[in-house]
């Protein structure tokens, strides 16, 4: 890039895009690992020196591709309860903030919670894994009826939207 620093470049696109949804790799003509350094912590995810291998770009870009889909597969396992397969508490509380604080001062916003009664008494009677199944089923159900709505896990047999 004629004309742009490659640092301050790095450092005012990490104030615009968060770095597990930008891919960033440097180009250096210096050798000097001070400067490797310096692009690193300005936020670079990988750099190569030129003259470079061509070969050798390609591999480090599906390198860093992997890795923004390893943490994209991270963030998702870490908000999906693993039973009912719908958000989980952590994720409904900082999506439910999020949402609340986009919402301008007239805006509507409904919010419902269900429990499912006598649960302890399906488990008792018929085991631990049809109770396992009643909250799958449920948890279907209502992604099926609110399909563009949060719809979440809080606990034991706790959902909300």
């Amino acid at each position: 890039m004629r004309g742009v620093d490659g640092i301050p470049f790095v450092k005012k696109a990490g104030k615009f895009y968060p770095k597990d949804e930008v891919l960033i790799i440097g180009m250096l003509i210096s050798s000097d690992p001070r400067l490797a350094v310096t692009f690193l912590k300005a936020g670079v995810n990988d750099f190569i020196h030129k003259p470079f291998n061509y070969e050798m770009m390609l591999c480090r870009i599906n390198q860093n591709l992997h890795m923004l889909d390893a943490l994209e597969y991270a963030k998702e396992l870490s908000s999906v309860d693993y039973l009912s397969n719908v958000f989980n508490r952590r994720y409904f509380f900082e999506r439910g903030n999020q949402t609340l604080k986009a919402l301008n001062a007239g805006g509507a916003l409904t919010a419902m919670m269900m429990d499912i009664d006598k649960f302890k008494a399906i488990n008792d009677v018929y085991g631990h894994d049809v109770g396992d199944e009643v909250i799958k089923d449920i948890a279907v159900a209502l992604k099926q009826h609110f399909p563009n709505d949060i719809v979440a896990r809080m606990r034991g047999e706790s959902l909300r939207c």
